[in-house]
């Protein structure tokens, strides 16, 4: 008797974590935060009334031994009712198989996957109808126990029913693991049938690329030994990187023995046809060897994980259609798309030209590939080895440019850590691009030579601004990426904080969020990536950076302001998951991010070229780019709430760049100003510098910041004759200004203490 009830607690248990193992199963697929708190409820639920049907087994009667020792049965006072308990348990049991069966339907209707997945994950949990069906059957039987005197013939029925219903849902959950395993026989299969044809070659290495696990860095290895009539040499290399020197072994495939048409192929990866002519139509096809585990992490730790293993693939000219050459000028096909929207090109600029002569521009060029390669498909794959590998050749140039000592390279070097920024960023890294940020800081304030120099880089150069360009547009990203990661994990209940969660995790996140919410936003976000090698490309010889026209970047903001307005309107308030909506999930934040390095590249003029622009008008809203690019970042984090902020040390800098650039076009009187755009930023440019100075109110230059920026609102209020705020409000509506009033009263009362000199209460 001691020992059924002992079986009856392991039942209960096994019972209740066949529903709990569906719900976490779900849990991994689900995005809507309703659909992981039902989850989370189910499991919750379904372990505490398992453990309490567990512990009823025992607790139900006092003293417990008298359960199953008939000598204590006139001792036995019963407290439960094990019958009551059982049936209660069993019937919460079957109502949730009915529930997990049917909610897939459901929760994975949304998503963006592939169709043969969905259906397998839907058919095979639907399966779990039969495990309800097994429950209701083993609960009919359950009324008989109170009523009968032999219990192990009366709980019969309901072991072999609750049997069936645990099996039943062990077949549900393994049944999508099978798939797998399906797929890999059925290539092998496909691959057998293919041996005849001008494609069996083709397909067997598919095949055997498809069997291989991480080709590039494991299964390309060949062993040094005559097997498959395959040899191998030995190469060794070395890279000094620090104060280290590692030596790589690299396996070289030669051609085979006559008969054999194997290819082979040089140091600089040029195919070299096989001397020996093949004595038959058929050709050989040598499958990669399994290496042992063993052998595969030893020669992990002897091989540096950017090199990649040469390698090759068996094909005649004929079938590569892929390097037939296109009539399409290349400057064409790479200007296509450069856009988000039809703009003209900037003339005399080859960028292509330009990335392809600097190795530092190419390099660039291809890390901003990886980056774009991340986002899209959620990681590197097997291209991250590449991308380490040039990662770390870029520290090595800055640090050789550093070592130099020559200030002439201040925009150089300052490109290339952006481009380590940006890369940081691609992996989720945020602390270390913010560091590289700060870096990027400490150079531009220490790159000053003497005053005494007349060649000296100061503010007013073209290296200076270039400089602080990179400067803005890290900063910019960095804010943007750190707003959006934050948001997702707010969203979909993974913490407010994001550096508890590792790196990779959150780009997975990322991606997995824009795969299945917001594939417009991705879209736009590829698609200002693939601007980015643009804007890091070197300037060709004699050009001048101009200001920048940011009309386009004014109507992306307004068009999100109106956006919050309307909310504001419906609802009465302004929330942090309404502005993330607005904000991200529809677009605008990765429009206005390709929008700033399409004002980049359209301020950029060349001596000797002839401007061409029949359609492109200037605008009112030109200035300096980095003020103006600075002032709308100031605008989406402080007035609208829709940006998070950064290193305070960062944001000190941004405040000083808009102030020098403001200041740069209300001394100028060559060119005609925006008065009611001067005065938008100058009061943003206030509202910033104020904020940075909750945290350092001693410290000069931001007191400075904010002189001036207090004299430049009194400025442009004189000069427009405005007075109150309800005045100024409409003013700023010409540029870009909320109608909600919700958290901005403290705008007012500056603008109160400012203007009209009332004191702030």
């Amino acid at each position: 008797m001691l020992c059924i009830l002992i079986g009856q607690v392991f039942v209960a248990l096994a019972t209740g974590m066949g529903k709990v193992s569906v719900a976490t199963f779900l849990l991994r697929i689900v995005m809507k935060p309703w659909h992981r708190w039902f989850l989370w409820f189910c499991t919750v639920s379904m372990v505490i009334m398992s453990i309490f049907l567990a512990v009823t087994v025992f607790a139900q009667c006092t003293p417990a031994e008298s359960i199953w020792n008939p000598e204590l049965a006139d001792q036995r006072v019963c407290h439960l009712s094990l019958t009551v308990v059982a049936i209660t348990y069993c019937s919460y049991a079957a109502a949730m198989d009915f529930i997990l069966a049917g909610f897939p339907l459901i929760a994975l209707h949304g998503l963006n996957m592939k169709p043969k997945e969905r259906h397998t994950i839907c058919l095979s949990l639907s399966l779990g109808v039969f495990a309800g069906i097994c429950g209701i059957f083993g609960t009919t039987g359950l009324t008989s126990l109170s009523n009968s005197q032999d219990y192990l013939y009366a709980i019969s029925d309901s072991a072999i029913w609750t049997a069936s219903e645990v099996t039943a849902i062990i077949f549900c959950l393994t049944l999508p693991a099978l798939r797998p395993l399906y797929k890999k026989i059925r290539n092998q299969e496909s691959s057998n049938l293919t041996d005849d044809g001008k494609g069996s070659n083709l397909a067997k290495i598919e095949a055997s690329i498809l069997a291989g696990k991480n080709d590039s860095d494991e299964a390309i290895l060949l062993q040094g030994s005559t097997k498959g009539n395959i040899v191998r040499t030995q190469e060794k290399r070395t890279l000094e990187y620090g104060n280290s020197t590692l030596a790589v072994e690299q396996a070289v495939p030669i051609a085979g023995p006559a008969g054999n048409d194997v290819t082979s192929s040089d140091r600089n990866g040029m195919v070299i046809p096989n001397p020996w002519p093949p004595l038959g139509q058929r050709t050989c096809v040598y499958a990669p060897p399994k290496i042992p585990l063993r052998e595969r992490r030893a020669q992990q730790k002897e091989a540096r994980p950017w090199d990649q293993m040469p390698w090759e693939l068996e094909q005649t000219p004929k079938e590569i259609a892929c390097l037939k050459k296109s009539n399409i000028p290349p400057r064409l096909m790479f200007e296509s798309s450069r856009t988000l929207k039809t703009t003209p090109k900037t003339p005399g600029t080859e960028y292509l030209a330009r990335m392809i002569d600097n190795p530092c521009a190419l390099r660039s060029a291809i890390l901003m590939a990886g980056m774009h390669f991340s986002f899209q498909f959620g990681d590197l794959a097997t291209f991250e080895s590449t991308f380490l590998y040039h990662k770390i050749e870029v520290m090595r140039v800055i640090n050789r440019w550093i070592a130099s000592g020559d200030y002439k390279l201040e925009a150089a070097i300052i490109r290339e850590m952006a481009t380590l920024a940006f890369t940081e960023a691609c992996h989720g890294e945020l602390v270390a691009a913010e560091t590289h940020i700060s870096g990027i800081l400490a150079l531009i304030e220490t790159a000053r030579p003497d005053k005494g120099d007349p060649t000296r880089s100061d503010c007013c150069s073209t290296d200076r601004e270039l400089a602080n360009r990179y400067f803005v547009m890290s900063y910019v990203y960095i804010t943007g990426l750190k707003s959006l990661l934050s948001g997702i994990c707010r969203t979909g209940g993974h913490g407010s904080s994001l550096y508890a969660v590792p790196g990779r995790n959150l780009l997975k996140l990322s991606h997995t969020w824009h795969m299945s919410e917001a594939m417009e936003n991705l879209g736009l976000k590829l698609q200002a990536i693939r601007l980015f090698p643009f804007f890091f490309s070197p300037l060709p010889q004699g050009a001048r950076l101009n200001n920048a026209d940011g009309q386009v970047i004014i109507n992306s903001i307004r068009d999100f302001t109106a956006a919050q307005d309307h909310m504001f309107r419906e609802t009465g308030i302004e929330t942090a998951d309404g502005k993330f909506e607005g904000f991200w999930r529809r677009g605008p934040a990765s429009r206005v991010l390709g929008e700033y390095v399409t004002a980049h590249i359209e301020s950029i003029s060349v001596p000797g070229t002839k401007e061409e622009n029949p359609d492109m008008t200037p605008s009112s809203f030109v200035g300096p780019w980095c003020g103006l690019t600075i002032a709308t970042v100031f605008y989406m984090q402080d007035v609208l709430g829709a940006l998070e902020y950064v290193d305070k040390r960062i944001h000190k800098y941004a405040v000083t760049l808009l102030e020098h650039d403001v200041a740069k076009v209300l001394t100028s009187k060559d060119t005609p100003k925006n008065e009611a755009f001067m005065l938008w930023q100058a009061l943003v440019g206030l509202i910033a510098s104020l904020r940075a100075l909750k945290d350092n109110e001693q410290d000069r230059g931001l007191l400075s910041a904010r002189q001036f920026f207090e004299k430049a609102l009194k400025q442009q209020s004189t000069t427009l004759g405005i007075v109150t705020w309800s005045q100024a409000k409409g003013t700023l509506r010409r540029v870009a200004w909320p109608m909600g009033t919700a958290s901005r009263e403290f705008i007012e009362e500056l603008w109160e203490k400012t203007i009209i000199g009332l004191p702030r209460v």
